[in-house]
């Protein structure tokens, strides 16, 4: 695996991180705070433009030239993005048809390990609904794709907590008290605060574990 590329975003990073994603058929690791990166670095382009006066011919013709560069920017966003996504989702296809769990989400952001389970989730659904009913000779049921996934029982905190199980890292954070809590692994398990517990939840960050 290739040593993690530290982004500092220009131009010419983006050019060659979207030429390293297209040259290889693997995940290219980039730093985790890529998005945050790139989106101080979009704001910065953006802010430019208020120098240029509209009423102004020279201005107005440096102005376009922002406009452009800052689209062409955003172009080369999208063909990064777009070229791993394509790849997630290739990785999630294989993983339910070979039935092996035994891809490394360490390659992914945390936005795109989002992604991959949705898809992997997906994709086994459709497994379910078309292939397996075809090999034992019944008709696909499409009812399997459309109807909606099944909340969990909630149930009541006991004593103020609720069991998760984390879906993705989260780094150590104060809660209301002052007191530390975390960090946390990816499929660590713990008993939090209900309020801290549901903010997780509904970030997707973790999942309620139902108590016996």
């Amino acid at each position: 695996m290739e040593e993690k590329t530290k982004i500092n975003i220009t131009f010419e990073t983006l050019y060659n991180l979207l030429l390293k994603e297209k040259k290889s058929g693997e995940l290219q690791e980039i730093d985790s705070s890529f998005f945050e990166d790139l989106l101080g670095y979009l704001k910065e382009k953006q802010k430019s433009l208020t120098q240029f006066k509209t009423d102004d011919l020279i201005f107005s013709v440096e102005r376009q030239k922002k406009l452009k560069e800052i689209t062409n920017i955003k172009n080369l966003v999208k063909d990064i993005l777009e070229k791993r996504a394509q790849k997630i989702t290739d990785l999630a296809f294989l993983s339910v048809r070979t039935g092996q769990k035994g891809t490394d989400l360490r390659l992914m952001l945390s936005e795109e390990k989002v992604l991959y389970n949705a898809l992997e989730e997906f994709y086994s659904s459709y497994k379910r609904a078309v292939l397996d009913k075809l090999f034992v000779f019944e008709k696909p049921d499409i009812s399997i794709l459309e109807s909606k996934k099944e909340e969990p029982t909630k149930t009541e905190c006991k004593k103020g907590l609720l069991l998760v199980r984390f879906k993705l890292p989260v780094p150590q954070f104060v809660d209301n008290s002052g007191e530390m809590i975390g960090p946390f692994r990816e499929d660590d398990i713990a008993s939090l605060p209900c309020d801290i517990a549901e903010i997780l939840i509904e970030k997707q960050r973790a999942e309620q574990i139902q108590e016996e």
